[in-house]
């Protein structure tokens, strides 16, 4: 699982009524950028999760990555370093390394990318960016690169700068306009949240957020309340979905969940019953540790 996923989605619930922001009286928004090497946490999230797009795969796969994009570089004619890397990671990744011109850049961007990996360690000094996973390390050291086939090479670039310094950006887009302004309403660093989601991933659809629908799990009473229908109603299920849908639930989720709605049980009996109430707990727990952005025990 992407360890970014869980905050994406807890962003995407605390921002849920942005789409409703129909003026926004600046048509820009100008914010200032997060450093790439921080600890700066939002809940239980740490920022660094979502800062870097996901790399899959062990060490000697990591590494593999790196010198897939080091490897046409210094064998010119010998491969695309942009179409070999993505072959070798994500398109997000790709989208990473690749949001600035500046080769040396782009590729301390890409071994932060690889030291945020399962198991990876990124070691930071001022003269070395190496990245530590499974038994290999990889990286560049006074400027020259250190890896299993391209060992040697040179890289200009200033690491320390790149992963410290912060930037003023404008953003004109509609989407991250609402969303930014939802984010400063609310504060509690939700803006810094967004943020960090917008340097991780530069080409993010943001519409998927101000645009998602976003199902709010009903309050302990309301669901006791729903327990009752399914347990004393001659026709449970009939009663159900329209208090479930489209509140809580899509038609396609209710049938999923509790079986097709037109082809449903008539005065179940007692243990049947009790399944469907099951079910309806189990659905609102995990809709509730979604919208916190945290998986369910029962998942773990």
């Amino acid at each position: 699982m992407d360890p970014a996923q869980p905050l994406i989605n807890r962003i995407a619930f605390l921002l849920r009524h942005a789409y409703k922001i129909e003026v926004w009286p600046r048509k820009r928004v100008v914010y200032q950028t997060l450093p790439l090497l921080n600890d700066i946490m939002f809940e239980d999230h740490k920022l660094r999760d979502v800062m870097a797009p996901h790399v899959p795969g062990n060490g000697a796969q990591t590494e593999d990555a790196f010198d897939s994009w080091l490897w046409p570089m210094k064998n010119p004619g010998d491969g695309d370093s942009v179409q070999d890397l993505l072959s070798k990671s994500s398109q997000d990744v790709v989208d990473f390394v690749t949001h600035v011109s500046d080769v040396g850049e782009q590729t301390v961007r890409l071994l932060y990318c690889l030291g945020n990996a399962n198991g990876a360690r990124l070691e930071v000094t001022p003269t070395s960016l190496m990245v530590h996973h499974d038994d290999v390390a990889y990286g560049i050291i006074n400027g020259i690169v250190y890896s299993r086939f391209c060992d040697g090479m040179k890289i200009a670039a200033d690491h320390m700068k790149i992963l410290t310094e912060t930037k003023h950006v404008e953003s004109k887009s509609p989407d991250m306009c609402k969303l930014y302004r939802e984010a400063r309403r609310q504060g509690k660093s939700v803006d810094k949240a967004l943020i960090a989601l917008a340097i991780g991933r530069p080409k993010f659809n943001f519409r998927r957020i101000s645009h998602a629908k976003i199902f709010v799990p009903p309050t302990e009473l309301r669901i006791k309340a729903l327990s009752l229908i399914l347990s004393q109603e001659e026709d449970p299920l009939g009663k159900l979905y329209p208090a479930l849908v489209p509140k809580y639930m899509t038609k396609a989720g209710f049938n999923s969940k509790f079986g097709n709605i037109v082809s449903r049980l008539v005065n179940p009996n007692e243990w049947q019953r009790q399944k469907y109430i099951n079910l309806m707990y189990d659905y609102f727990h995990k809709l509730r540790m979604k919208n916190h952005g945290k998986k369910a025990e029962q998942d773990s």
